[in-house]
């Protein structure tokens, strides 16, 4: 991703063959692309959480840092990096997705997401939090806000270590966070349930869709659009607005 002021670009850049198997891949170096016609790649780090869809999660922060997921003494972290300073920040979990105001970050039950997403996951560690719960909420300070498991999400397809949550993403106002409940059947095919978060008071609502749901993203502040099956069964692109659910 391009840097706020438009002047660098993120990268990773790894060393093995492209069809590696995640967990065979040593680590990925964190950089940007400057310079004229953007052609000079500065490493600032490197980042043990590795994998060939969503990467280490790398993106920007601030203008002067980035955040990225890590593997830190066999315990999945996170890393916020000052590129002027080098000053690091560890926090004690990897974040899935991040407020546009950067106060909010939500945490997901990577072990979890790992079994049943490996494209998507990271190698497995000595300090695996099994018993978390499939997703948190918390401010950067480290406070906890709210969390979410079986007990208080109303799904027909969650089912312990079989089930995950994946691609939480908060809207661009920080009112709302999405995120899909994953699960294989007996098929070994991928179930989805895509569901809505009201942050004011973390009320939580499935949205009207099949159960084969492929991708989404905020169209603005109130709608998404979403690639998926409706209840219908029919696959198409949809707008959905997330104030009448229509």
């Amino acid at each position: 991703p391009w840097s706020p002021n438009q002047d660098m670009l993120l990268a990773c850049k790894f060393h093995c063959a492209g069809n590696s198997h995640y967990s065979k891949i040593p680590f990925f170096e964190i950089g940007y692309f400057s310079g004229k016609n953007w052609g000079k790649f500065n490493i600032i780090s490197k980042s043990h959480a590795c994998n060939w869809q969503q990467g280490c999660q790398l993106q920007w922060f601030s203008n002067e840092s980035v955040i990225y997921n890590d593997i830190t003494n066999e315990k999945y972290v996170s890393v916020i990096h000052n590129l002027n300073t080098n000053y690091h920040l560890t926090l004690d979990r990897p974040f899935n997705s991040i407020s546009k105001c950067k106060t909010y970050y939500s945490h997901i039950n990577y072990t979890n997401f790992n079994s049943v997403m490996p494209g998507y996951g990271y190698k497995s560690v000595k300090h695996e939090l099994v018993s978390e719960p499939f997703l948190s909420l918390y401010e950067f300070s480290g406070k906890k806000l709210y969390e979410f498991n079986e007990s208080n999400i109303s799904s027909k397809i969650l089912n312990g270590k079989s089930s995950c949550i994946s691609h939480s993403l908060f809207s661009p106002n920080g009112k709302f966070l999405c995120f899909m409940v994953r699960s294989r059947n007996k098929f070994n095919c991928l179930l989805s349930e895509l569901y809505l978060v009201n942050l004011k008071d973390f009320s939580l609502q499935k949205l009207p869709f099949g159960e084969i749901i492929s991708h989404y993203c905020f169209k603005n502040e109130n709608s998404l659009i979403v690639y998926a099956q409706n209840t219908s069964g029919k696959f198409n692109y949809y707008i959905l607005d997330l104030i009448t659910l229509k």
